[in-house]
């Protein structure tokens, strides 16, 4: 089952959303056979913090929600499930209580989920905003499947945000000013406007959003098999010259699935070096090997063109791993249109916080930071960042660089000296990171991959 929390704190047609989610629910399948949606209005915080995702409907005024939500425990519930990683969807007041701070009646603290302020809409328009406006999307997101050229919405508000993060801002709308009548910051979402309002493309949204619920996985460790000549290799700090040989990349792939993984990540070495795919013989066995085990399979490595990604993805990969790719910002824009911003990632690999590209040899120019910051307004949601010195030296993940990463408000997947049960522990305690990629530590066997499975669970 996959419940969602819609949360209660007095201020929401809460029945109302609960419909239009049950509707929505109708054409989106919960995740594996016999799996069903559940949507259960609540004022109990154990409840939200039991929930698969939450929804924070709301009408009424800032502070005195905010006042309710601190009284309640309901706030704290609702910062852990996004901090967790959890898929939240703030509705109406609900998205504005998703940012830092109010100006309505005094200055309030908000959830502090997104970065920025909410504020009186101007004068000189009729306030409040009530009835129908567009609703402009920004760029690509799996919340707008279906609605890329653009939707109208049913508005009921006089406040509205203004975004710290031009980014975060995914939709935008004007009534006496322009400001996000939608939010997307990693797995915190949200709409101005009332979705269960706006007809079919509010059932929509609804229905886009059970899908990411849907393919939730939390935190998820992916053993990593890097290919090197057909073989599966380690490097030192992306050294080829320090490649150990750990022999058939399928017997790799058949250990780590048989041990529990879900989800595996494959850099074709050779491919990154050479500015295409070399390694597809290898590749092609891995798929094979974890389709027959329900796993996933995020590759990367030389894919420079759009033919050379969309062969990938019919080559069975789930994911594709921008590199050297990703510094082309038309090009990513195109990749995510194309395929999806669920299945395109971004590689970021940086030293002393540089990117660094074309197999780790060529530095690019350009900050970690500056690069995430610039691939979200692209539409990418996801990036897997490796710190270089640290890669295959067991010295565990950089923590600040990865924080610093997960900020710009990019999913972040993270790399680079994973070493222990404990490295995994804290780096799924840093709010934006979804997973983290662990190679030398399994197959030296300093991390049983069991272990590390049941660390993170």
């Amino acid at each position: 089952m996959r419940r969602i929390a819609i949360v209660d704190y007095g201020m929401g047609n809460l029945p109302n959303v609960r419909k239009a989610v049950l509707r929505a629910a109708r054409d989106v399948k919960a995740g594996p056979a016999g799996a069903v949606w559940d949507a259960v209005i609540t004022d109990r915080p154990e409840d939200v913090a039991a929930a698969d995702a939450v929804i924070l409907p709301g009408v009424g005024a800032f502070p005195a929600a905010m006042a309710t939500l601190g009284r309640t425990g309901l706030g704290g519930a609702v910062q852990a499930a996004a901090r967790a990683g959890r898929p939240v969807l703030g509705i109406c007041l609900g998205q504005q209580l998703l940012f830092e701070e109010s100006k309505e009646w005094e200055r309030t603290p908000g959830l502090g989920l997104v970065p920025g302020r909410v504020t009186r809409l101007p004068g000189g328009v009729k306030l409040p905003h009530i009835g129908w406006n567009e609703v402009t999307p920004q760029y690509p997101h799996p919340l707008l499947e279906g609605l890329e050229k653009g939707l109208w919405g049913y508005f009921v508000h006089s406040y509205a945000a203004e975004a710290a993060d031009p980014a975060d801002a995914l939709a935008l709308t004007e009534y006496g000013r322009v400001f996000p009548s939608m939010v997307a910051r990693g797995n915190v979402m949200g709409a101005q406007f009332h979705p269960e309002k706006s007809s079919a493309a509010g059932i929509r949204i609804y229905a886009n959003w059970l899908r990411l619920v849907a393919a939730w996985r939390g935190f998820t460790v992916f053993p990593a098999i890097d290919l090197k000549g057909g073989r599966a290799v380690r490097l030192r700090q992306g050294d080829f010259a320090t490649a150990t040989d750990y022999g058939d990349p399928a017997a790799a792939a058949a250990r780590w699935l048989a041990a529990g993984a879900r989800a595996l990540h494959v850099v074709d070495l050779d491919g990154a070096a050479a500015g295409r795919p070399v390694n597809a013989p290898a590749v092609r066995a891995i798929v094979e090997a974890a389709r027959r085990a329900g796993a996933a399979v995020q590759l990367g490595g030389g894919l420079r063109t759009l033919a050379d990604m969309a062969a990938a993805i019919e080559m069975g990969a789930d994911r594709i791993v921008l590199g050297s790719a990703a510094l082309d910002p038309d090009l990513v824009r195109e990749a995510v249109a194309r395929f999806g911003p669920e299945r395109v990632v971004a590689g970021i690999d940086a030293r002393d916080g540089m990117v660094a590209v074309a197999g780790w040899t060529r530095a690019a120019g350009v900050s970690a930071v500056e690069l995430a910051r610039s691939l979200r307004r692209a539409g990418v949601r996801h990036a897997v960042y490796t710190d270089i010195r640290r890669d295959g030296m067991l010295e565990g993940p950089s923590l600040e660089g990865v924080r610093e990463l997960a900020a710009t408000g990019l999913l972040v997947v993270a790399s680079g000296g994973i070493a222990s049960a404990a490295d995994l522990r804290r780096l799924r305690e840093i709010p934006g990171v979804s997973g983290a990629i662990v190679g030398k530590a399994l197959y030296t066997g300093a991390l049983d991959l069991a272990e590390a499975l049941e660390a993170v669970t």
